[in-house]
C-alpha cells in the first residue's frame, strides 16, 4: 500500500480577518500616525500634501494656504521633534458626547447617529509651537466603521486653527 505524500494531507486553513477596531491599540497608533502626517506637512509648508491627506473638496489649496499663512504669521516654526510627536499632543476621545461632537463642528443629524454608538472617535492633534502656547490644533472625526471596512485609519479633517 502506498501512502499519500505528506503535502497532500495538509488542508489549507481559511484566512480569518478581524475588524481593525478589534485591536484598539493598533487603530489608535494608526490614527496618531495619520495625524502626525498632517503635522509634518504643515511644518514643511507642503500644501499639496495637506490637500492630498484631507482628500475633501472642503479642504482645498487656498484654504490650506490661508491656514499656513495664519500659523506662520503667529509663529516662526513648528516643532516636529520627539516631544511634539508624543501622545500628550495627540488626543483621542473614543466615546465623544454630543457637546464634544458639536464643538468639533459635526452636524446635528450626524451627531444623533454617532453619540453612544462607539463607531466614531474624535482625534485632536495639538501643534507644538515655539512659544509653547499649544493653541493651534487639528480636529478629526474617525469613522471606526469605515476604518474596519478599509482596514486603515480614516481621518476626516473637521477643523484646523486656534482652539
Amino acid at each position: 500500500m502506498t501512502l499519500p505524500q505528506r503535502s497532500a494531507l495538509l488542508v489549507p486553513t481559511p484566512t480569518v480577518t478581524y475588524p481593525l477596531s478589534r485591536n484598539k491599540h493598533r487603530l489608535r497608533t494608526l490614527v496618531r500616525q495619520g495625524m502626525w502626517a498632517y503635522v509634518e506637512a504643515i511644518a514643511a509648508e507642503d500644501v499639496d500634501r495637506l490637500v492630498s491627506l484631507a482628500n475633501s473638496k472642503a479642504w482645498d489649496s487656498e484654504r490650506f494656504n490661508n491656514l499656513l499663512d495664519d500659523y506662520y504669521d503667529a509663529y516662526e516654526w513648528l516643532a516636529i521633534d520627539s516631544e511634539a510627536h508624543s501622545k500628550q499632543y495627540a488626543l483621542i476621545d473614543e466615546d465623544p458626547d454630543d457637546a464634544a461632537l458639536a464643538l468639533a463642528g459635526v452636524g446635528e443629524k450626524l451627531r444623533e447617529a454617532l453619540v453612544g454608538s462607539g463607531r466614531a472617535w474624535l482625534a485632536t492633534q495639538i501643534l507644538n509651537d515655539p512659544d509653547d502656547n499649544h493653541d493651534w490644533r487639528l480636529v478629526f472625526l474617525v469613522d471606526v466603521a469605515q476604518c474596519d471596512r478599509e482596514d486603515k485609519a480614516i481621518l476626516h479633517l473637521l477643523k484646523v486653527g486656534e482652539a
